[in-house]
């Protein structure tokens, strides 16, 4: 694994080793591979052990060599001889005895110099080669099979010629598959003084993986590297293979963009779908941005909320977040920040198709850039032909950072962001929200529309879904259900949250949507206004 002799040299090949497997766990996070496996023979004296990766059905087996003479190039003799465990007949042999378990690509990953002899030029041709570190001026070449071992003739090389076991054509079949990756990153075994290696896998951290900043805002690419060089050395001595979930775990990575639960609380028994207030917000989607706006318990969240799953039926990709749930939320403070708010947008979008994964960069972090590069590669690869943002109750934020401890203005300028977003045409955004000065930086090219109140039949849906009708009929109050209703609307004003807290205060429901809202005038018991026989029967 190293160059020189004595067991320092070998301690610093193993250091190299560990810090190339840890480049490549981090790149699996990326490139999601099958399985990365450490240090493991495949077959007696296998040449190629370090490291094996299976990705998209291909397996790639890699033999790493490092010197800290930055000078010293490849050599004839390393191929000739076995002071490098680098023979060439030692190298076809271990192609030959995996049989039909061969790996598709076998590579030699060495920090020496492409060789200035002229003989060993001549033996090798220069390829273009998907490069083991990206980023990285590597050069990749393959021996000149037929130079070798020319055609009807024996080897040129006496290894080759001497080995009895090894016949031309499995020779040029292993050559095939062997790429010599020269000038690989050089390493200087220290994270706080990094070498070429160690930037390499550093900056994959910060710029790719985005370690420090949200949800990883806490971590620090150099730690991180380490971790991931200690995992590996453990990983080397067992021999593992790891996954990507390995190393997400081993590091404690979110996986989540750092998005907060938000099934907004519905009580489905209760809902009145109203169609024509969906049709018009539907109708205003040649807009960029839809904004619906109405009083406190107008039912906005509802319709919104039923309107995602609309828009899911009829083919769009749709991705929500809601800023504030209900009264007790554990997570209160977090839904109005905007990087909670953009974690769960970038969440909803892979979760409703995880062939986003694949173009989201960095891997793990959620903000404004990430968003809008995500819809910006999947509209441009056709993963997304019409998607919908919907967020909900911003109204809200201003509210509870009044009341919050520990939150900075900055982090919680939600309508700002949104504002700024530049989203591709593909995309729309519906904001839902009370009325207010709030909403000025959205105007620009949108469409408000305000929330109707709610007509009496809609009202009387409610109740009867309810029970209200059932509840006076069982009293022997049958005949003033009409009026009863008829009061509820209007001392309702058509709202749907007082007219719920109404009729669950007086019958002791509690359907999950009623909201510590004023109840204004409803708070009188309607049955009082219908009827004394009321009064005196349910009181």
């Amino acid at each position: 694994m190293t160059s020189g002799g004595g067991l320092g040299a070998a301690h610093q090949g193993y250091i190299y080793q560990d810090q190339a497997t840890s480049y490549f766990f981090a790149s699996s996070l990326l490139e999601r591979y099958a399985g990365v496996t450490v240090d493991r023979k495949m077959v007696a004296d296998d040449r190629f052990d370090d490291l094996a990766v299976q990705h998209n059905a291909r397996h790639v087996r890699r033999q790493f060599k490092s010197s800290d003479n930055a000078g010293l190039a490849l050599d004839l003799k390393d191929l000739l001889t076995v002071r490098r465990k680098l023979r060439i007949d030692d190298l076809v042999r271990s192609y030959k005895r995996a049989g039909v378990g061969a790996a598709d690509e076998y590579r030699l990953c060495a920090t020496w110099l492409t060789p200035a002899d002229p003989e060993l030029l001549r033996l090798l041709e220069p390829v273009k080669a998907e490069l083991s570190f990206p980023g990285h001026p590597s050069k990749t070449f393959r021996f000149r099979a037929d130079l070798i071992w020319p055609d009807g003739g024996t080897s040129l090389r006496r290894p080759l010629r001497e080995a009895s076991d090894i016949t031309r054509q499995e020779f040029l079949d292993f050559s095939q598959r062997f790429i010599i990756e020269l000038e690989c990153p050089l390493a200087s075994c220290d994270f706080s003084n990094p070498g070429q290696l160690e930037s390499l896998l550093l900056n994959l951290l910060t710029d790719s993986i985005d370690i420090g900043r949200y949800p990883n805002q806490n971590r620090t690419a150099v730690d991180v590297a380490a971790l991931l060089q200690q995992f590996a050395a453990r990983t080397r001595a067992a021999g593992r293979t790891v996954a990507p979930a390995d190393v997400e775990r081993e590091l404690q990575l979110q996986k989540d963009f750092g998005r907060v639960d938000q099934q907004f609380p519905i009580e489905m028994t209760a809902v009145i779908k109203r169609v024509p207030l969906r049709r018009e917000i539907k109708g205003q989607l040649g807009n960029r941005r839809v904004i619906v706006v109405g009083p406190p318990g107008s039912g906005k969240s509802w319709e919104l909320t039923g309107l995602a799953e609309d828009l899911i039926s009829d083919g769009y990709l749709v991705a929500r977040h809601y800023c504030y749930l209900e009264p007790g939320d554990p997570q209160v403070q977090r839904r109005i920040t905007t990087d909670v708010m953009f974690a769960n947008l970038i969440y909803e979008l892979v979760q409703a198709n995880p062939a986003l994964k694949q173009l989201h960069r960095p891997a793990y972090s959620a903000g404004s850039r990430e968003l809008e590069d995500l819809l910006r590669k999947g509209a441009e690869q056709g993963l997304i032909e019409k998607a919908v943002l919907v967020v909900d109750g911003i109204d809200h934020v201003s509210r509870v950072f009044a009341e919050s401890t520990g939150l900075a203005k900055e982090e919680i300028d939600i309508v700002e962001e949104l504002a700024a977003l530049d989203l591709p045409e593909e995309v729309r955004l519906i904001i839902g929200s009370q009325p207010g000065p709030h909403l000025e930086p959205l105007r620009d090219g949108a469409a408000f529309i305000q929330m109707p109140g709610w007509r009496f039949e809609e009202v009387a849906a409610l109740a009867r879904r309810l029970s209200v009708p059932s509840a006076l009929h069982a009293a022997g109050l049958g005949e003033v259900v009409k009026e009863f209703l008829e009061q509820l609307h209007n001392r309702s004003e058509g709202n749907p949250l007082y007219t719920t807290f109404c009729v669950a205060k007086r019958w002791g429901a509690s359907p999950r949507a009623v909201r510590s809202t004023p109840l204004r005038n409803c708070a009188m018991p309607l049955l009082l206004v219908v009827t004394s026989r009321a009064t005196t029967a349910i009181s």
